[in-house]
């Protein structure tokens, strides 16, 4: 095992899995770049692939066998190339149906090939601690159901996001009261309101994890979930990429950036008895500046459609508190506790540059200790 703990550690230093430090002029050619040095690097590397198998199916394997379980990964690869190709050329509908194709591939497919591995990762009931941020506006938000999604009477208020079709409307959480706020374009943290979210039910995610999330992961896993955990990270790589490069330019209508992931999130609908939603880190956060900080969202389209309301299979999977009001906690400091100074040390966020601290001492972590008090019960949207 600890030979291949260590090809691993070499393989994912490659600055293909940094693809988000490269610049580029053209979304199209820099995904095929990027495919292409992944191929080159990761899938063709026999020694590494080798081993892997040796470990993970604790049989005798060949290089000849490599193939079997690298070209899925490539599959996708390819299929993702033509769906934006399709869907710049106007067809939208082939660009889902080759999306689709690669996705069916790593996600339903593979369990027999695999050993039970596949894109699909269970999350147990009361596993997620989730937050979500909500700007205060002209009135108070005094019930539950105004921290849930967007209300199905409101849809019209659906916009375009990189997770998120117009006119549908998505529950979306982040691991991290840190993330709310960088996800909300930082504002004024004394003028937000947020809730504490936790699923009731097993969900089924797939997940777009970055670099130093898997390193993380890796680093506390046995042998036998070392393997499936990283083959899990390498099998979606390939929709990572293509779904996670920083949108380039922000205020453009069009963002090239957008059309996998909204085709994606279009896959979790088509196949919602199977699959919850979709676990993926903020391309907002530069993660050398948060360490050990959650920096993952999660986006859960809504199931049911109803005149107005909210989805009744959302309302089942999920609780959560009464909005808190984050200037009224910062008035009443007795709730705020004060600066701890035992604090995790491996817990840090360097908001301002050169000065990093430990994540126990900002606002954001008194947030969430302040959702964890008894007087901040968990309860269901009505």
């Amino acid at each position: 095992m600890e030979q291949l703990k260590k090809l691993t550690e070499e393989l994912l230093k490659n600055d293909v899995f940094n693809f988000n430090e490269k610049d580029y002029d053209n979304f199209q050619e820099h995904i095929k770049g990027l495919f292409e040095k992944f191929e080159k690097d990761i899938l063709n590397d026999k020694t590494f692939w080798l081993e892997f198998c040796k470990k993970h199916f604790n049989e005798t394997f060949s290089k000849d066998d490599i193939p079997l379980y690298t070209e899925r990964i490539s599959n996708l690869s390819k299929n993702i190339k033509k769906s934006i190709e399709s869907y710049l050329l106007g067809k939208t509908k082939e660009a889902y149906r080759y999306l689709e194709e690669g996705l069916n591939e790593i996600t339903f497919k593979t369990s027999a090939l695999f050993k039970g591995v596949d894109a699909l990762k269970a999350i147990q009931p009361n596993e997620l601690t989730l937050y979500r941020m909500r700007k205060r506006e002209d009135k108070d938000l005094i019930y539950r159901n105004e921290m849930f999604h967007i209300p199905f009477q409101n849809r019209e208020n659906v916009t375009t996001q990189r997770y998120s079709i117009p006119g549908h409307p998505c529950l979306y959480f982040s691991d991290s009261v840190y993330c709310c706020w960088e996800e909300l374009n930082q504002p004024p943290i004394n003028n937000v309101y947020v809730s504490r979210f936790q699923n009731d039910e097993e969900l089924n995610v797939i997940e777009v994890l970055s670099l130093s999330e898997v390193n993380k992961r890796l680093s506390k896993k046995d042998s036998t979930d070392f393997t499936k955990e990283l083959f899990r990270f390498l099998l979606t790589f390939p929709l990572n990429v293509a779904c996670s490069i920083k949108t380039k330019n922000r205020k453009a209508s069009f963002k090239h950036e957008y059309i996998i992931p909204q085709l994606f999130l279009q896959f979790v609908m088509e196949n919602q008895t199977k699959i919850d939603g979709i676990r993926y880190f903020s391309t907002r956060i530069n993660q050398d500046r948060a360490s050990n900080v959650g920096v993952n969202n999660f986006v859960f389209p809504s199931k049911t459609n109803h005149p107005e309301g909210y989805c009744t299979e959302l309302k089942k999977k999920f609780s959560l508190t009464y909005p808190m009001f984050v200037e009224y906690e910062l008035i009443n400091r007795a709730n705020l506790g004060s600066v701890v100074k035992n604090s995790n040390s491996d817990v840090q966020i360097e908001l301002i540059k050169g000065r990093r601290l430990p994540y126990d001492w900002t606002t954001f972590k008194l947030i969430e200790d302040v959702l964890s008090y008894d007087s901040m019960p968990l309860d269901k949207c009505s």
